[in-house]
């Protein structure tokens, strides 16, 4: 059961966010009251400034990687804010209206915290080499980061989220292990506020934002109910409703990436995503004009989250850029009604604050920069040689939402032109999501594919352009419709170019369009679901409309049973090492001893380990230790190049093999490695002769914890404990 300390640690990890948005909220204040909107963009506005500034001057300032140190700076933060508004005539806080609109995120964090107690175990995919980025910080105090799978080398990989959420930790004083899963549980329920923020953008109410934004959270796939229906269905495969896994690529639905659990950066920045494109929609701060354009483009609010979102996965950056791009035109179209033109005064002081956020982000651009190119980049970027090879599972994963899209599609067209069915208009739209739909059965390749594709996404673009010179008098549908030509054009991209390799690419932005076909379906089904109707239609609309996302939401249901059958330790619990218990009693031992006894970041030696064997690395895995060399392919993901996991490899076999136990203390002095592991993946890969050296010379490799099944060792003069 968790103890009571631990339920009050996981409502302050939730309330630590919250406390860091207050001083935007009260920027925020003034004449009006703080609406909805602005509530939520300060929540994560709050935690993305907060993890910019802290990770440049703990990096940069010294060792104050502290809860103490966390506090202080937002207390320092909320004081500047109020100093700020001194004077103002502001309205108060308007707390009973806060209350509601927190009240059903809170809620969700407790029903995922609940459903994490039931599958707790850190061991099946990414979890492991995850944790041990979260545990790694949790360690850290200040200055240059290391790569914990490559100890030693600069940390070259997307590791904000990992550090702003060991600062959560620390400072609502829960174990890595438990904050880990506290972790998932915040991000569930923010997600679930990004998407609410979006539709909100689009000038719905909250409280239905909320209930599409949840069955969102719960889609799944046409494929899984095509499977459902032949009987072809394998439910130990819980994954097949919730994710794609075809033709050596794979693409997730938001459901299978928070519930599987793998602390992954695109998991972590998809809410700061969601927010970026939110605020960029958001129709109270429409441009008019390119000067005003430009304003927008460098707003303050936009600048915050998209420098985060560098930091913590430069992937989603160029999706919300891309979005910002095909919007643009939009943006231009003139109003029927007069706006307000809000010209932009430009200071020393509007380019300090934006000067200052690109100062933040420094660190990063240089990680960037460095990163060694590897066996894994094919090429930076190009066009994929065999385009659309994977789209027909790809239709099979999203054609529930293309295909409600594409039935509201006509009414809305309709709509927009008064009631009059412009042909020009329609056919644009059937072309480029018929090819996204359903032309992988005539296997077309090459040039003749590429012309259609782009063909069909002219003809839409000139056409809205056209159309874009026009006056209208219900402009937010004309960005109904820039959504769904946007979210196409992604899933078009994603195929047609290539980033770094085609499987990253499929993955990044399939995974994106996953998710935004479905936002784009509920934009559209929610404008069908009021468009002039009568309370009768509204009311059988709105029932038709509910059954189908709700079919498709029960549908995710066998991902969690799945994950529920895996059972591995005690339940329910939140305790992610328990299962070490079960699954390796000797590694428990000595992941606890590392725990309570050794101080500061000491390097280990291990045997090399392979990628997903969850029997290698597991004392640096578990234990927040960096490793001279962890998973293989993770120790390229994070920055090391092929040549220097040659030479690591070499040194490990010297250091394991060779019988001068001298040249072998000497040398790891030379490479600040303080401890050595022998366990059983070190008995089976090399040597007794080798592996005794460390018993005999006990002077200068001290025993420091041993069991049957393993030892540790000590480099005499590189390492500490915290009992001396």
């Amino acid at each position: 059961m968790i103890p009571i300390n631990s339920i009050i640690g996981l409502l302050l990890f939730y309330l630590l966010p919250w406390v860091s948005s207050l001083y935007i909220c009260n920027l925020f204040r003034g004449p009006a009251q703080i609406t909805f909107f602005q509530y939520w963009q300060a929540r994560f506005l709050g935690s993305a400034f907060l993890g910019l500034f802290l990770h440049f001057l703990i990096v940069y300032g010294g060792p104050f990687h502290s809860a103490v140190f966390f506090y202080g700076v937002n207390a320092v933060f909320l004081g500047l804010s109020y100093y700020l508004k001194r004077g103002d005539r502001s309205p108060v806080y308007p707390w009973r209206e806060i209350l509601k609109w927190e009240s059903p995120f809170l809620v969700i964090y407790g029903l995922a915290l609940l459903s994490f107690a039931f599958h707790s175990h850190l061991i099946y995919g990414e979890k492991a080499p995850d944790f041990q980025s979260l545990n790694f910080f949790y360690r850290y105090v200040g200055g240059a980061i290391t790569n914990p799978i490559a100890g030693g080398s600069l940390l070259r990989y997307y590791y904000l989220g990992h550090f702003l959420i060991a600062l959560w930790g620390e400072a609502s004083f829960l174990p890595p292990d438990v904050a880990y899963f506290a972790a998932l549980s915040l991000l569930v329920s923010f997600f679930v506020a990004a998407v609410s923020l979006l539709f909100v953008a689009f000038e719905w109410s909250w409280k239905m934002a909320i209930a599409a934004a949840g069955a969102l959270l719960f889609s799944s796939n046409l494929a899984f109910v095509s499977k459902m229906v032949s009987g072809t269905i394998n439910f130990t495969l819980y994954w097949d409703s919730t994710r794609i896994f075809e033709f050596g690529h794979f693409a997730e639905y938001p459901f299978f990436t928070y519930t599987f659990g793998d602390l992954h950066p695109h998991l972590m920045s998809w809410p700061f995503s969601l927010a970026a494109l939110a605020i960029w929609f958001d129709r109270t701060h429409r441009p008019v004009g390119w000067k005003n354009l430009v304003a927008r483009l460098l707003d303050l609010k936009l600048l915050v989250l998209i420098f985060f979102l560098f930091a913590a996965n430069v992937w989603d950056v160029i999706v919300v850029v891309f979005f910002m791009a095909v919007s643009v035109p939009w943006f231009l179209w003139k109003e029927s009604e007069a706006s307000e033109k809000r010209v932009t005064r430009y200071s020393v002081l509007y380019f300090f604050k934006r000067g200052l956020l690109f100062i933040l982000c420094i660190p990063f651009i240089l990680n960037f920069l460095g990163r060694p190119k590897n066996l894994y980049l094919e090429k930076l970027i190009g066009f994929n040689s065999a385009p659309f090879h994977s789209f027909l599972p790809t239709f099979l994963h999203q054609g529930h939402f293309w295909g409600v899209t594409l039935f509201l599609l006509p009414p809305i067209m309709i709509s927009l032109f008064r009631r009059k069915l412009r042909i020009n208009m329609i056919i644009p739209f059937v072309l480029i999501l018929f090819t996204i739909c359903f032309m992988p059965g005539w296997r077309l390749h090459g040039v003749s594919l590429l012309i259609f594709s782009i063909g069909s996404a002219a003809i839409l673009f000139i056409s809205l352009l056209w159309w874009g010179g026009r006056e209208h008098p219900r402009p937010q549908y004309r960005d109904l419709l820039m959504f769904v030509f946007a979210t196409a054009c992604l899933l078009l991209f994603s195929e047609l170019c290539v980033i770094m390799d085609h499987m990253n690419t499929v993955f990044k932005f399939r995974t994106w369009t996953f998710l935004l076909s479905g936002i784009s379906m509920m934009l559209m089904a929610k404008w069908w679901e009021c468009f002039e109707a009568s309370l009768w239609q509204r009311r059988w609309r709105r029932i038709l409309l509910a059954s189908v996302v709700s079919f498709f939401s029960i549908m995710a249901i066998p991902t969690m049973m799945g994950l529920m059958s895996l059972k591995i330790g005690e339940r329910p619990n939140l305790k992610g090492l328990a299962f070490l218990k079960q699954h390796s009693r000797y590694i428990e031992q000595a992941v606890k001893w590392a725990q309570e006894h050794v101080g500061g970041i000491p390097t280990l030696v291990e045997a090399p380990g392979q990628s997903f064997t969850a029997s290698d690395n597991l004392v640096s895995l578990y234990s927040g230790l960096p490793t001279y060399l962890g998973w293989r392919y993770h120790a390229v993901v994070r920055g090391l190049s092929e040549r220097e996991i040659s030479e690591r490899t070499a040194d490990l076999h010297f250091i394991y093999e060779s019988t001068d136990a001298l040249k072998v203390y000497e040398f790891l002095v030379k490479k600040n490695l303080g401890l050595i592991v022998v366990g059983p993946a070190e008995k089976a890969h090399y040597s007794k002769n080798g592996l005794a050296k460390f018993r005999i010379f006990a002077e200068l490799f001290p025993v420091l914890m041993e069991s049957p099944e393993i030892s540790i060792y000590g480099v005499s003069g590189r390492y500490s404990l915290k009992d001396n």
